[in-house]
């Protein structure tokens, strides 16, 4: 798997960059299928006010050599040939997130690593999350963790929290083929009452199609129906604390109508919790 791991060479120390490395290890199994890119903007002081430095390698060389030093001091091995500088001078998350979204398209990755600043409230309604506008542009997978989540060794469980929509046949084998390349336990997770019910909707039997798929992987699997009134965040957040998982994977929709969705159990996830949390595309 070829992952693009979003750098914030300013904003993150020694303990988040091995807690990424070391998980996106797991996912990629070879160093060499891990990208890493740094979107320049103009809202960086760091760059802004660095005066000292010429303008032409302000936001260029200087943030390479930056970020070279940086998995230097942090032990991480990490081929610079692999290492993405692009200069963008503009002040819009949109913007940047177009070229980083590039970027995944030009080099043909498979999944988008990052973290968060795990902000709330209206502030970051106002200003924008570049996390959060990624989840609504992106098509490929996301892999999000907070400043705040405890980076164990390895991922031994994935809890997958899933509705079993119309999408979830395909997003399961995602999440099915990802546990298969990690070794490690999937427990799927089916919230009732955060399903609309329509005629013909059999949790039981989606149930034993979900299993069968991960019989046929040789996966080992659990299958939770939970019927509480919390919401779905809270549920899945449970779940994996109970069951020590150190990953929680849900679905996400694209486009505009995705950004409406200010309640949505992604947003809710994302903004709460500190577990990693795979977005499957």
């Amino acid at each position: 798997m070829k992952i693009l791991w979003s750098l914030e060479p300013f904003h993150q120390d020694k303990a988040r960059l091995q807690g990424m490395h070391r998980y996106l290890l797991q996912v990629a199994k070879d160093s060499k299928n891990i990208l890493a890119a740094f979107i320049v903007t103009r809202t960086e002081p760091e760059l802004v006010l660095a005066y000292d430095i010429p303008e032409k390698e302000r936001f260029s060389k200087y943030p390479l050599s930056f970020i070279k030093k940086l998995f230097l001091k942090s032990a991480i091995i990490f081929d610079e040939k692999n290492i993405i500088v692009k200069d963008d001078p503009n002040l819009s998350v949109s913007g940047s997130v177009d070229s980083l979204l590039k970027i995944a398209d030009e080099k043909k990755v498979d999944l988008l690593a990052l973290y968060t600043h795990s902000r709330k409230g209206f502030f970051n309604f106002l200003i924008g999350s570049f996390a959060e506008t990624l989840i609504h542009k992106s098509k490929k997978n996301i892999l999000l963790m907070s400043p705040k989540s405890k980076i164990k060794k390895k991922i031994n469980k994935i809890v997958y929290g899933t509705d079993l929509g119309l999408l979830s046949k395909k997003h399961l084998k995602t999440v099915i083929d990802i546990s298969q390349n990690l070794e490690c336990e999937l427990i799927i997770v089916h919230h009732f009452s955060s399903v609309i019910m329509k005629k013909g909707h059999n949790v039981d039997n989606l149930k034993k199609r979900f299993e069968q798929d991960c019989k046929k992987a040789n996966l080992k699997y659990k299958f939770i129906v939970n019927d509480s009134f919390s919401s779905t965040a809270k549920v899945l957040q449970k779940i994996a604390d109970q069951e020590g998982a150190e990953v929680i994977a849900v679905s996400s929709k694209v486009g505009p109508m995705a950004s409406l969705m200010g309640g949505s159990v992604t947003r809710q996830l994302v903004k709460e919790n500190d577990d990693a949390i795979l977005i499957i595309k």
